[in-house]
């Protein structure tokens, strides 16, 4: 009886030892395990590229309704103060001297109370191209001309900053939400040139190319005259090549533009420019 007994009991726990083995998950491979960590990896890549896509949308948006509000500024300042003293420039007259009003009353643009140019006259001696063209087609290009150097000035610094895709993407949408950045493309202004003027400048230091960084600091600073303020950047980080360049470049530019501006309206501008 109890023979018996022991001999069922064998034949159950038998019986369960084969389930049992049959019923054990089976270890997982190097293809598998491959699989699932490509999955996870994936699942999280989604879940941060959503709200990155919701900070585009937004940006998206933000640009459109910008795009959208600067048709209505075609004809006023600070394009139509360009315009007019480059298109005053390129006619011979002295844009420093003489009242831009009456040539913004025939071309339908408006000037305000700065009725005489205060740019200095290499940016004006540059700007004289867009006024071969009216002021509307020469509007939007000079709007394209902006964007593609923001666009350029954007490249350079995720590429010289090293970001990853997502973070070097939120940069460039929250950029665009940037206050002094509406008020540029409100006013049509020309900073955004100047920046990418600098920003060439600081990755060509970035490769030891200290003759091209001198020689954008030289053209920005003709253009706008502030950025000479970077010198001083230079003398702490002893760049003396680049400051070499920098003072050639000057003086290089500097002749061009007496040449074709003049000797009188180049030294007109002088004290007009400290106005603005």
């Amino acid at each position: 009886m109890h023979a018996r007994r022991r001999h069922r009991t064998g034949r159950i726990v038998k019986s369960h030892k084969r389930w049992t083995r049959s019923h054990r998950p089976s270890e997982v491979g190097p293809a598998q395990a491959k699989t699932a960590a490509y999955v996870e990896s994936s699942q999280r890549m989604s879940m941060r590229r959503i709200p990155l896509v919701l900070l585009w949308v937004l940006a998206g948006l933000w640009a459109l309704g910008i795009f959208s509000f600067v048709h209505a500024r075609v004809n006023k300042w600070d394009f139509s103060h360009y315009y007019l003293s480059a298109a005053a420039l390129r006619s011979g007259e002295n844009p420093y001297t003489i009242d831009l009003a009456p040539m913004a009353a025939a071309l339908g643009m408006q000037v305000g109370e700065i009725n005489r140019a205060t740019y200095p006259p290499t940016f004006l001696l540059c700007f004289e191209p867009l006024t071969l063209m009216r002021p509307v087609p020469s509007y939007w290009t000079w709007f394209g001309l902006n964007v593609l150097a923001l666009g350029l000035a954007f490249v350079l610094l995720l590429r010289n900053g090293r970001f990853d895709f997502a973070r070097g993407m939120s940069f460039v949408a929250l950029a665009i939400f940037y206050p002094p950045l509406l008020n540029h493309f409100k006013f049509a202004q020309s900073q955004i040139v100047v920046l990418l003027c600098l920003v060439l400048m600081m990755s060509s230091l970035r490769r030891d190319n200290q003759a091209l960084a001198g020689l954008m600091l030289a053209f920005a600073s003709m253009l706008r005259v502030f950025p000479i303020m970077m010198v001083g950047y230079l003398v702490v980080e002893r760049k003396w090549r680049a400051l070499r360049w920098t003072a050639a470049g000057l003086a290089t530019i500097g002749f061009l533009t007496l040449v074709f501006v003049g000797w009188t309206r180049s030294l007109t501008a002088r004290g007009e420019s400290g106005r603005r």
